[in-house]
């Protein structure tokens, strides 16, 4: 059985907008969901923040990039 947490929205910025250690970490642990190893919850919340974050870092369009892999990041589930 797959293992299943919380992620808040650092990770998630961290793994793409970070490329220092904690952002090759924060991508470990994307890589672990995309590998269905781990099952991750988190909230519209988190999605809120992380595209404020990436388009505030990296700009509106790749903001939209961002939101989309994130919206579409399999084993994961959004709670409202």
């Amino acid at each position: 059985m797959e293992k299943s947490f919380y992620v808040d929205a650092n990770i998630f910025i961290f793994a793409y907008g970070n490329d220092e250690n904690i952002g090759e970490r924060c991508r470990k642990i994307i890589n672990l969901v995309i590998e269905r190893k781990i099952i991750v919850f988190t909230s519209v919340l988190t999605f809120d923040e992380f595209f404020y974050q990436i388009k505030k870092l990296k700009g509106y369009e790749n903001a939209l990039l961002a939101s989309n892999l994130f919206l579409n990041l399999k084993n994961t589930t959004l709670l409202f």
